[in-house]
């Protein structure tokens, strides 16, 4: 998973839209960016690819798959660790359908609330859904989750351009 390639391909292989029609509903929409669209004044941008159909979106993925050594013959495999409400294992098992096509065997791993929060916050684990809530209408509530140090940037994600842009814009 700290291959860029394999994370782009695990996006690519998501049918967001399929995911909120099925398990979410109405009132929901299809995410691609870490920002969503609910923030006051803000629309968030969809990647070009997110016009593709979705099977040009699993070639690629699968090209991105094979190129980073991973395929049919040796699969990507993690645990996907997950709050457990049903419409979450519903999503997960979902999400894991997704990217058993493009060469990835995630092992889907449920937990109480409780243990999921204590794992992920000690960095317990290979990769989680989890929700994130907004305690105010700004931006960096979300975008902050990646900077370096942050209390709440659980993946220990640190990228030095990153911080910069984003202390830049936190300023305006």
């Amino acid at each position: 998973l700290n291959d860029a390639r394999v994370r782009r391909a695990l996006s690519l292989a998501l049918d967001r839209e399929g995911i909120v029609r099925k398990f979410l509903g109405d009132g929901y929409r299809p995410a691609y960016t870490l920002t969503p669209g609910t923030l006051t004044d803000y629309t968030p941008p969809k990647p070009a690819w997110s016009g593709q159909a979705m099977s040009a979106r699993v070639a690629e993925a699968k090209k991105l798959m094979a190129a980073a050594g991973y395929g049919p013959s040796k699969p990507l495999k993690f645990d996907l660790r997950y709050e457990s409400q049903e419409e979450n294992r519903r999503i997960v098992v979902a999400m894991a359908a997704m990217w058993r096509a493009i060469g990835a065997q995630a092992n889907p791993v449920n937990t109480d609330l409780n243990a999921l929060n204590r794992d992920t916050r000690t960095g317990n684990f290979q990769m989680v859904r989890y929700t994130w809530f907004a305690p105010n209408d700004d931006p960096y509530t979300f975008l902050g989750l990646l900077e370096t140090g942050n209390t709440g940037n659980y993946s220990k994600y640190s990228n030095p351009r990153y911080d910069t842009a984003l202390r830049a814009a936190n300023a305006l």
